[in-house]
């Protein structure tokens, strides 16, 4: 597959604007297709590797409000392409990039009823509406059934902690 995407290059009857994006199958371009009377269309040409060209039959097949439409699936010399709608906005890595990770809280049972919590720093925690502190933390329990909230900015977080006689400290996230 040829990797120039130069500006003002040619595909048929498609010029290639700018590089888009690249991966295994494919590199995408931003392109325009000029008509009569003064027409023109921006679009996306999506390159594809020869052995990809079965997989590009199904997707031009495909028709959902999700699916970006495919108007051509063409070839010149030798370079097969896909001609379908583009659809301005950011790419998936970018999204990833400003995303903001919400960290879920961790919580571990120590020896004799104590709760290890841990969450991001200075998350709030609370038994019951009563303040504990911020985390890390850590939480002796009595016997029985305790019902604890974790506040941060990954939103809230309902644990019920049973302590049992003897036995291991289970805990249910019931996630608010």
């Amino acid at each position: 597959m040829a990797k120039t995407g130069e500006p003002n290059e040619r595909l048929g009857r498609y010029e290639l604007l700018r590089p888009l994006g690249q991966g295994g199958m494919a590199e995408v371009f931003l392109a325009k297709t000029d008509s009569v009377a003064g027409f023109s269309k921006q679009l996306a040409i999506k390159r594809v590797l020869p052995a990809f060209v079965g997989e590009a039959l199904l997707a031009a097949r495909l028709s959902h409000p999700n699916i970006c439409q495919v108007f051509e699936l063409g070839e010149v010399n030798g370079q097969y392409f896909i001609a379908m709608e583009h659809v301005p906005g950011s790419t998936h890595n970018e999204l990833l990039k400003r995303a903001r990770p919400q960290p879920m809280p961790v919580v571990a049972a120590g020896p004799q009823g104590t709760l290890v919590v841990d969450s991001e720093p200075r998350a709030r925690v609370s038994i019951g509406g009563r303040a504990l502190g911020t985390t890390p933390l850590r939480v002796p329990f009595a016997v029985g059934t305790h019902r604890l909230r974790i506040d941060d900015a990954g939103g809230s977080h309902q644990l019920i902690i049973n302590v049992l006689e003897g036995r291991e400290t289970t805990i249910k996230d019931t996630a608010d």
